[in-house]
């Protein structure tokens, strides 16, 4: 099994993905053989090392012929079903570029059927898409995540990480999660200060492993605007106080999920870490 993270800090565009599947094994003649099946021309795909910060990686970029194309959503479309490649290739990467459009559609306050892609809609935003979905697909990574945590292997979500293992959030409108636990992500009151960033304590509510050799209502760090509400609260093994009392730790199993940033909670949060490397050995 493979399985892909990919750490989007500051975000990530298709070009970036692809670099990074490149860097992971997707070979660029076999990136170029499945783009030829799209049966649209007048473009150049080109790589190039680069570093930048310390960070070493490819960059994927494509040249373009053509200027001020504008398509929607239904030409894309076409492009996409008229192509040979995989059907599944195909489904997802329709169902990608019908998300843009709603998003689009939205911003500019039009329907989707009206939307102009700008610039998703010209040939290197197309290329970036459709190849990112290939090469996750070529290298045998599609709900590996998914399928790794309903193993039972050992897992620990930090922020994010937990907050993505529920049913839905609300961030920018509904979002669906992984659904491996049910339940909803929620955004704090604004009756407290958002963010809720810095130290806060954690109340131990359970026997949980992850916090062995912890003293209860110890401090953590924290940084993040919405919290995890889970339907069953025999998974919630440790909560905080900002305003409401929040669920700031679950444990399903070998699943683990903090809201906190154990890595930057001090010798705490280095004895939590430890107590999970110890339960995945």
């Amino acid at each position: 099994m493979k399985i892909a993270y990919f750490d989007c800090f500051s975000g990530v565009s298709g070009d970036m993905i692809l670099g990074a599947l490149i860097d992971a094994g997707f070979d660029l003649r076999e990136i170029e053989s499945e783009l030829g099946k799209l049966k649209i021309c007048g473009y150049k795909i080109k790589t190039e090392r680069t570093d930048r910060k310390g960070i070493s990686g490819t960059k994927f970029s494509v040249d373009v012929i053509e200027r001020n194309v504008q398509r929607r959503l239904k030409d894309i479309i076409k492009i996409v079903e008229e192509s040979n490649i995989d059907d599944g290739i195909k489904r997802l990467s329709k169902k990608i570029f019908e998300e843009l459009a709603i998003i689009e559609a939205k911003i500019h306050n039009k329907n989707v059927g009206e939307m102009h892609f700008h610039e998703v809609g010209g040939l290197d935003s197309i290329i970036d898409v459709i190849g990112s979905v290939i090469g996750i697909k070529k290298l045998g990574i599609e709900n590996c995540l998914k399928e790794y945590l309903k193993s039972s292997r050992p897992y620990l979500g930090i922020c994010l990480g937990l907050q993505l293992l529920f049913s839905e959030g609300y961030e920018y409108g509904v979002a669906k999660g992984l659904d491996i636990i049910e339940g909803t992500v929620k955004m704090f009151s604004k009756e407290v200060k958002i963010p809720h960033m810095g130290w806060n304590q954690v109340r131990v509510t359970s026997g949980a492993e992850m916090f062995e050799g912890i003293e209860n209502d110890s401090y953590y760090y924290f940084d993040h605007s919405y919290y995890a509400v889970p339907a069953r609260t025999e998974y919630i093994s440790g909560t905080t106080e900002y305003g409401i009392s929040f669920t700031s730790a679950i444990q399903v199993g070998n699943m683990w999920g903090v809201q906190f940033h154990p890595e930057k909670s001090s010798t705490i949060g280095m004895k939590l870490l430890s107590n999970f490397v110890k339960n995945a050995c």
